[in-house]
């Protein structure tokens, strides 16, 4: 039986950590430097696929500087997969990476997507759950809201996940209660 209590106060402490979380505005805090992240890499990625038509330094290969009558041999597990000119190679150090530039241009569109959904989701104005049409046992009043919780540990090698739908009343209250705390238990393979 305290294995069950323990496992309850597990969960609702971290639903309430959860609430406190998102009513403090640290959610949207988050989720607009997730954003910005992303933004930052998809820019990184545009000037790094840019390419340097000014550069006209030798091209390396295998980390040694080339010479104009030079190929560039490459090989996987012993089998040549590509052979490259010097030529070659410059033009490539001249024309960038096409694919880097594409690929920086859909992570800062995501982003752009993305803003207004995680934004409005981590609102501190949003309560944390769903109401329920109860009204709170300890208080009397109509500030029940719940939400499935999800929350594990590791120890060793295993680590076990404790699941339950946990209902809190307000802050002020303090009334908190849990329905079906079950722990799944897996071992970590290494």
């Amino acid at each position: 039986m305290a294995e069950t209590v323990s496992q309850t106060q597990f969960l609702i402490n971290g639903a309430v950590r959860q609430r406190e979380w998102r009513s403090s505005g640290k959610s949207r805090t988050g989720a607009i430097v997730f954003l910005l992240v992303l933004v930052a890499i998809g820019i990184g990625l545009i000037f790094a696929g840019q390419g340097h038509p000014n550069d006209n330094s030798a091209p390396t290969c295998d980390g040694k500087t080339m010479s104009t009558s030079d190929i560039c041999d490459e090989y996987t597990n012993g089998a040549l997969t590509s052979s490259s000119s010097y030529q070659d190679l410059l033009d490539q150090q001249h024309n960038g990476q096409p694919g880097e530039i594409v690929f920086g241009g859909v992570l800062i569109g995501v982003a752009v997507l993305l803003s207004i959904p995680l934004l409005r989701a981590y609102s501190p104005s949003r309560p944390w759950g769903k109401p329920i049409g109860f009204l709170c046992p300890q208080c009397g009043g109509p500030n029940l809201r719940e939400a499935s919780m999800s929350r594990s540990t590791t120890k060793g090698r295993t680590k076990t996940t404790y699941r339950g739908v946990v209902t809190l009343c307000s802050p002020a209250c303090g009334f908190s209660a849990v329905r079906r705390p079950d722990p799944v238990a897996k071992k970590n393979r290494r």
